[in-house]
């Protein structure tokens, strides 16, 4: 676990901030966005269920279901869904490959005891079982509509699309008639186990059920409000994402050099795919820089991973690392833009290796790019590229990633929840917590902070930023007829 001695005063604040009656959660996103995030597990363990809107209810309901199994609810419906073998067999193979990020140090190979090194295998063994069961818990909890139903998407989506003058293709039916075909349930998908066991390393403390009840749910809200794409049928959604945003954001934040060099070495976005279905947790081993990731995303927008991808790419020394090579075709430059998530480093406190970029100055950059372009605008700026050369794709997609709903915005961008403790205290006092336990969304938004812009709330600013080079601009023609986005978050 990394040490937190340079970081007291930060850590201080944090648990300040989770001991008032009422936690302050845009004062959380803010310190989750800040240097070194929220430094501990043990704070991740109160903190990330209070990002993604969850309460004591929800934990509760989480252990009895566990505890019940496949037992009716009272409305005479599964409490979980049963998962295919085929899905059961692959998260089995998964778990059984998966070590990084689980928090255990392999002993020495010098001096090592073969006592030593059958305990440590059995302790990985045991995570690992831990880990395919968090992995088939989550996707089995039958939730269709109590956070976002797939009729939320799918209106959000359609109402984006209005809302810039877009109409969807003849032939398509009504929302309504579409919902009942919509793939509802969360389909597992070969990466999923490298977000649970960040988040299983995070949340879990060995022999609470508590803190397994709370891993399963932050898992859950991530599958079913950041990743959702990612979880369908297939990766079609999330394909589309990446062509809507990653090229079509560099040309817009002005980097025309690098963008034509990787339409030149005839790039397609996908080798972010890794990057944003994983955030970035497949790459990037090391798990305090994992975590210090997923701090972040869980306090912003769910675009946040591309914005993270484009400043990746973008940054004065991997742009290097992609352009200064003598090696210009596919598969260099493919190989080296799949390497960059490898160059970063935890620390911007310390003096990095020349080599290594420090993550928070990524997450500032992003965060940066995600003020001047937002969200919001990502249609307008997907539909003016290169001469309309993705209308047919933007027509075509239904990105849930791009358009999240207004019930997203009830939970992710609410003021205040009550804290464990204070809870905790009215359940002891016999008061009803469902009764004065409902989201705060009163406070207004300081627009200066990270965490305002993080969450896609910014204006936009139209200043272009200088990188050198000759300054060669591709061709931009505005196509006709298709008025600006002015979708809300």
């Amino acid at each position: 676990m990394p040490s937190i001695t340079g970081d007291r005063s930060k850590l201080v604040e944090i648990m300040s901030c989770l001991c008032e009656p009422k936690v302050d959660l845009w004062l959380l996103r803010e310190l989750c966005l800040t240097d070194g995030g929220l430094l501990h597990d043990s704070v991740r363990q109160n903190a990330w269920p209070k990002l993604v809107g969850l309460q004591e209810k929800d934990i509760e309901e989480e252990m009895l279901s566990a505890r019940n199994g496949r037992l009716a609810s009272g409305n005479g419906v599964p409490s979980r869904i049963c998962l295919s073998k085929k899905d059961e067999s692959q998260i089995a193979a998964d778990a059984n490959r998966s070590q990084c990020h689980m928090l255990l140090v392999a002993p020495e190979t010098e001096n090592c005891t073969d006592e030593a090194k059958e305990i440590f295998i059995k302790k990985v063994k045991k995570r690992q079982r831990r880990l395919k069961l968090l992995i088939k818990n989550t996707l089995e909890i039958q939730d269709r509509d109590a956070i976002i139903s797939e009729y939320d998407y799918d209106s959000a989506v359609s109402t984006a699309y209005l809302r810039s003058g877009m109409e969807r293709q003849e032939g398509d039916s009504s929302i309504s008639d579409k919902h009942e075909r919509l793939d509802v349930e969360l389909k597992y998908y070969q990466g999923f186990h490298d977000v649970a066991s960040v988040v299983l390393g995070s949340m879990y403390v060995s022999g609470e059920e508590m803190s397994f009840a709370k891993a399963t749910r932050v898992l859950h809200r991530i599958g079913k409000c950041y990743l959702r794409d990612a979880l369908r049928n297939d990766f079609k959604e999330i394909i589309n994402s990446l062509k809507m945003t990653i090229f079509p954001l560099i040309a817009e934040l002005g980097d025309y050099q690098l963008h034509d060099y990787l339409i030149e070495s005839d790039q397609e976005p996908y080798f972010a795919l890794g990057w944003v279905i994983t955030w970035f947790s497949h790459d990037i081993r090391k798990p305090e820089i994992a975590k210090r990731i997923f701090d972040a995303c869980l306090a912003s927008h769910p675009l946040l991973p591309i914005y993270l991808s484009v400043a990746m790419m973008m940054h004065p020394y991997n742009r290097k690392y992609i352009m200064e090579n003598d090696e210009s075709d596919f598969a260099s430059v493919h190989n080296r833009l799949c390497h960059l998530p490898q160059h970063s480093c935890a620390k911007s406190n310390e003096s990095p290796p020349r080599e290594l970029v420090p993550i928070q100055e990524l997450m500032n950059n992003a965060i940066s790019y995600m003020r001047r372009v937002p969200p919001r605008n990502l249609l307008r700026v997907a539909t003016n590229y290169k001469n309309g050369d993705l209308i047919s794709t933007i027509y075509d997609a239904k990105p849930s990633l791009l358009f999240p709903p207004d019930r997203w915005r009830e939970w992710a961008l609410t003021s205040s929840l009550p804290s464990d403790w204070f809870v905790k205290h009215r359940q002891d006092s016999g008061i009803d917590n469902d009764q004065k336990n409902e989201p705060d969304c009163s406070k207004k938004f300081d627009e200066n902070t990270l965490a305002y812009a993080a969450s896609g709330l910014g204006n936009g600013d139209k200043e272009k930023l200088s990188f050198g080079g000759d300054g060669k601009k591709p061709a931009r023609l505005v196509i006709g007829g298709v008025a600006a986005a002015v979708v809300t978050v």
